[in-house]
């Protein structure tokens, strides 16, 4: 167990280095620390035999896949929630990760921006092979996946125009709220991530997006009226809890199109920091740049093409999160099926 395991490990776990050592001192008993973990990754000094042991027996015993699904969401459109969650997306996959991207939203900016193209579009949904479909049960969600070019381990489920239809469809439905949630559990076990591009507003699509997921993440652009969608939104997460999602959580809260220039901006991250601060994490905000709006019109994951974008480093950090939870969840659920 060398010193680029040992990265790797906790790297693929979303842990920091102090988290590293209180995950291995949780199931051994020891006192170990981030400078300890610093220490083995550097070489300047060897893994335990014990630790060791534990590490290895983990890489070669990992949880089953159950995928953690996170619904990326906020009611008002043009705060950058597509963007975010095909970056994610983008950054989770190549850090090993499996990944699905959802696209809920009927405007289609999540299947365009990962490269299929309007033409794709419509041939897809003759063919059955959109979202709708599987909310008319016309098709499985496993039916309509596909691979991202030129991405491995990412894959979309897309949509077209036709989803806007899916409102009406839920709203007349028995289980109108829970059709997403019973898809996703199908291809549960395929995936280590599943994110859902939520449309911007709380319709029925946006509540099954909810009612589907483990983890929400919040984008909010620091402008005052984004800020204020923020409240409507995180009441309609406690109404999910209490019906028909318990697990539902928060992942926190990301500013987006950030200019630090602009005193408005300001005011409004400084807002979002004191009002859900104390209850929330609030990653550090993504400024505002036209390579994001360049991606998405060109059919091209930004992150993919132009790593260092200026925010890469705070949807680093968010995809450092998921892949934490992620990994909690799935053994959490193993640990449950292997006590049944």
């Amino acid at each position: 167990m060398d010193g680029a395991n040992v990265r790797h490990m906790r790297e693929n776990r979303g842990m920091t280095q102090s988290e590293f050592a209180d995950w291995i001192n949780a199931n051994l008993g020891l006192r170990y620390d981030k400078n300890r973990v610093s220490r083995w990754e550097g070489g300047s000094e060897r893994v335990p035999p014990r630790a060791a042991k534990f590490l290895a027996d983990s890489e070669t015993n990992p949880p089953r896949r159950s995928a953690y699904v996170v619904a990326v969401a906020n009611q008002k459109g043009g705060v950058g929630k597509t963007a975010t969650a095909v970056n994610l997306a983008y950054l989770l996959a190549t850090s090993g990760q499996r990944v699905l991207l959802i696209d809920a939203d009927s405007q289609s900016n999540a299947t365009l921006h990962v490269g299929i193209t309007a033409q794709d579009i419509l041939a897809l949904a003759e063919a059955n092979k959109v979202l709708l479909s599987v909310i008319t049960k016309e098709a499985t969600l496993s039916d309509i996946v596909r691979p991202v070019e030129g991405v491995e381990n990412l894959s979309i489920a897309p949509t077209g125009e036709e989803l806007s239809d899916a409102d009406l469809i839920l709203a007349n439905a028995l289980v109108g709220h829970s059709a997403l949630r019973t898809a996703i559990e199908t291809v549960r076990g395929d995936y280590d991530v599943i994110i859902v591009d939520c449309p911007p507003n709380l319709g029925k699509m946006s509540v099954n997006g909810l009612a589907a997921a483990d983890g929400l993440l919040i984008t909010v652009q620091t402008e005052a009226q984004s800020f204020a969608a923020v409240k409507r939104l995180l009441n309609t997460v406690g109404m999910i809890r209490l019906g028909a999602n318990l697990r539902l959580d928060v992942i926190g809260l990301l500013p987006t199109m950030y200019n630090k220039g602009l005193k408005e901006h300001q005011q409004t991250l400084a807002d979002i920091t004191t009002f859900y601060g104390p209850d929330h994490t609030v990653f550090e905000p993504v400024p505002r740049c036209i390579a994001y709006a360049e991606g998405a019109a060109a059919g091209r994951i930004t992150l993919s093409y132009a790593p260092r974008t200026p925010g890469a480093q705070s949807l680093a950090s968010v995809a450092s999160a998921v892949r934490r939870l992620a990994y909690k969840t799935a053994a959490d659920r193993q640990e449950k099926s292997n006590a049944a």
